[in-house]
């Protein structure tokens, strides 16, 4: 895989500078304008010198003739040569060059600005530094492989609109058929989209055939909430919002809590808010060299945001490294996201810090979006650094008064928590990857239930408090697999996973279960 990395700073300034004129900064498009060729030299010298005085007034209308409105810029230079030598001011060249670049440098920092603010420009610096923010984040020599498919939001939904089923879609073929039903593939641990939903029909539709082809790869997908979900014209506006779930409760989101009770639900994260992928360009805080260029960020939207499931993505590659299974996603430490960019500003006489996502989120709205389905980014407290604290999927949670099984609905809730179903998929990889390579096809039922059981016990311990090293190595205190011949398909195994690791929550065991198919023929 070959990653382009954004272009450094100045570059990227330049660019898009070259990209407004259409040319170099320093061309000009008109063949007679003073800028395309020696006359400029010329009229340079003839509006600094105070014998040529008289003729200023033909020099300013052969500039404005020559230079319309879009080359203001030689025109303001000439104007200013010619006042200063028709007035015989006391006023050097220097003074009056260094004025003139200041004014060049305001005009070029509006222009510039307003193409850093292009949507279609936000969209496209935002997509490639939050690639590169994750890139950057994976450690090396770790078995983590990133691979990129380019492809809009509006071509993956039509692409599910098109298939007539959802295994013959292009997701499905690149997710599943490729990689985890291929001899030799190498399974799809998670799916980060750089995709942000809203609560229309259309988004929740697209979702579900998303979080089939989750289910099916054993994949979870990870991409964004967009603030109109929340029916608010800014995240600043979420703190103010005194109730998610009566707000939930309203019939514009039936297709969304349709969507929740699903059980392929839990395969996907929605992160929130958005996070800063850097910092305003400026004199202090990002430098440019080409030009004295302040950019203006006045209005929040300006500032480079970037989709937050790529800050949750950096966390699923950290805790791969350190421990090999994606579980330590969460909390002050393993949550953390560090690093991110900083910016200050001055208000009311005073240095101001602005924090580095877009809303600041409190711990009761933390803990009030996670039941809701969402994953939230919070600020820590006196630190730059903000940190993931809960990463639950979108499934709804299950309630005592559903179910008298308080086991089962501890489990189930559990199993809606992220970190958890990264541990039972990566199971699941595995055994798929056994049976299909070093197993053979040629074994029945029992047979593949006994030796894929004897696989798995070398990840089990009965150590009551086993320490870090060995829970890293065996992370369970008992495990069980279950392989059936399945009557109404007599192509596949049903197999059950169930799984009971050494930690607790809140105080009390619990199972992970997972149940899957295993294709007969490899």
């Amino acid at each position: 895989m070959s990653l382009s990395a954004p272009a450094p700073a100045a570059r990227g300034v330049d660019a898009a500078l070259a990209a407004a004129s259409g040319s170099p900064a320093a061309s000009c498009s008109h063949q007679a304008c003073p800028a395309a060729g020696p006359a400029s030299a010329a009229a340079r010298t003839g509006a600094a010198s105070a014998p040529l005085a008289p003729g200023v007034p033909d020099v300013l209308a052969e500039a404005r003739r020559f230079c319309p409105c879009r080359r203001p810029v030689l025109a303001l230079a000439l104007t200013r040569l010619a006042e200063a030598a028709a007035c015989m001011e006391d006023v050097s060249l220097a003074d009056i060059t260094e004025e003139l670049l200041a004014e060049i440098d305001e005009l070029l920092s509006e222009q510039v600005s307003v193409l850093l603010h292009h949507p279609a420009f936000q969209a496209l610096e935002s997509a490639w530094r939050g690639l590169r923010f994750l890139a950057d984040r994976i450690p090396p020599g770790h078995n983590i492989v990133l691979q990129i498919l380019n492809i809009s939001k509006d071509d993956l939904r039509a692409d599910f609109e098109d298939a007539p089923e959802i295994i013959r879609s292009g997701l499905y073929f690149h997710v599943y058929v490729s990689q985890y039903g291929q001899f030799g593939g190498e399974p799809v641990g998670a799916l980060i989209g750089n995709y942000s939903f809203d609560s229309s029909p259309a988004d929740i539709r697209l979702l579900t055939s998303i979080a089939a082809v989750s289910a099916m790869a054993h994949a979870p997908f990870i991409a964004a909430v967009d603030k109109g979900f929340f029916g608010i014209e800014s995240w600043e506006e979420l703190p103010n919002l005194s109730d998610l779930h009566a707000l939930f409760e309203m019939s514009r989101y039936a297709s969304w809590r349709s969507f929740r009770t699903s059980p392929d639900a839990r395969y996907v994260g929605l992160t929130l808010p958005r996070f800063l992928l850097r910092a305003p360009y400026g004199p202090e805080a990002q430098a440019v060299s080409s030009f004295r260029f302040t950019e203006d960020v006045e209005d929040p939207a300006f500032f480079c945001w970037g989709n937050t499931a790529f800050a949750l993505a950096s966390r699923l590659a950290e805790s791969f490294a350190r421990y090999h299974w994606c579980v330590n996603i969460v909390g002050q430490e393993d949550g953390a996201v560090s690093s991110l960019p900083t910016y200050c500003y001055e208000s009311m006489d005073v240095i101001q810090k602005k924090i580095p996502t877009e809303v600041l989120i409190s711990e009761q709205r933390e803990f009030e979006l996670s039941e809701e389905g969402f994953i939230a980014l919070t600020l820590l407290k006196g630190a730059r650094n903000c940190a993931f604290f809960s990463a639950f999927s979108c499934q709804a949670p299950l309630h005592d008064r559903d179910n008298s099984d308080s086991a089962y609905v501890l489990s189930y809730n559990i199993s809606r928590q992220l970190p958890y179903l990264f541990l039972i998929t990566r199971l699941a990889h595995y055994i798929k990857v056994l049976q299909r390579e070093y197993i053979g096809s040629w074994k029945g039922a029992q047979e593949l239930e006994r030796e894929l059981n004897q696989w798995l016990s070398q990840y089990v311990t009965a150590m009551a408090a086993p320490d870090l090293e060995t829970r890293c190595k065996r992370p369970f205190c008992a495990a069980q697999i279950r392989v059936r011949e399945t009557d109404h398909d007599i192509g596949w195994y049903t197999v059950e996973l169930k799984v009971q690791p050494h930690f607790r929550y809140m105080g009390l065991s619990f199972t992970l279960a997972l149940t899957g198919k295993l294709d007969k023929t490899h």
